[in-house]
């Protein structure tokens, strides 16, 4: 069965185009959610390609999908295994990291998005996304190796039900129950133990840490290139699938 669906990819390859890598990715952004519609976000593969998408102006102030030319919808289509579905391609952290090129400025806030570089050159990211909080560092080259053990994730909140539009998360992280005031340091520094409850009536809790990792047996290898130039976030690489 893979073979048969490695002969598919391939055949869509061909259909398509021929591209370098079965993936290449540019996203670039500012890191406060400030100037959204100056966000770029280019996919390139043989899913489909979008160049140079960016947040759409009538929905900067939404939180939610803002994408001007459905860069979103094109690059969920890269997140499945091609033989079980609900096996991702992509470190989860990773997979909704490059999305902020295509966020509105209120999605930034919802998640408390931070990334920081220290003097080394390592680029420290973190945000919280739906219940869950992520921790990606890369090397002091900026380099991020979509195996490294330094991507973590965290289940510290859920996505209460329609209408609602804020994660809840646990008050051991966030005094205010929302992302606002969430410090990430306790979040993977260990001092909380997993096992609590995480709102009162709720049946979520506050999970372990784990080394955030594509669980699919066909996950895309390669690295990322990151940059951080004063507030603008820029990630790029080329990527294959594990043969």
């Amino acid at each position: 069965m893979k073979k048969i669906l490695s002969v598919l990819f391939m055949v869509a390859l061909v259909a398509s185009g021929t591209f370098a890598a079965d993936v290449t990715l540019v996203a670039s952004f500012n890191i406060t959610g400030k100037d959204a519609v100056k966000s770029v976000f280019t996919v390139k593969g043989a899913l489909g390609s979008v160049e140079n998408d960016s947040v759409d102006p009538k929905l900067v102030d939404v939180v939610g999908g803002a994408s001007l030319k459905k860069g979103t919808e094109l690059w969920n289509l890269y997140r499945p295994d091609t033989t079980d579905k609900k096996l991702a391609q992509w470190p989860a952290g990773f997979q909704s990291l490059v999305k902020y090129a295509v966020s509105n400025l209120a999605q930034y806030k919802s998640d408390n998005f931070q990334a920081k570089k220290a003097a080394d050159g390592v680029i420290t990211i973190y945000y919280a996304h739906r219940g869950t909080a992520y921790k990606i560092v890369t090397d002091k080259t900026g380099k991020l190796d979509m195996n490294s053990p330094t991507q973590w994730k965290r289940a510290i909140g859920f996505m209460p039900a329609a209408p609602a539009t804020e994660q809840v998360l646990g008050k051991d992280f966030a005094p205010s129950g929302t992302a606002t005031d969430l410090n990430f340091l306790k979040v993977f520094d260990g001092s909380v133990a997993s096992g609590k409850v995480i709102a009162e009536g709720a049946p979520n809790k506050v999970a372990d840490m784990f080394v955030d990792v594509a669980p699919s047996a066909t996950a895309f290898q390669g690295a990322a290139q990151l940059t951080l130039v004063g507030n603008v976030l820029t990630i790029k690489g080329d990527f294959n699938l594990k043969k």
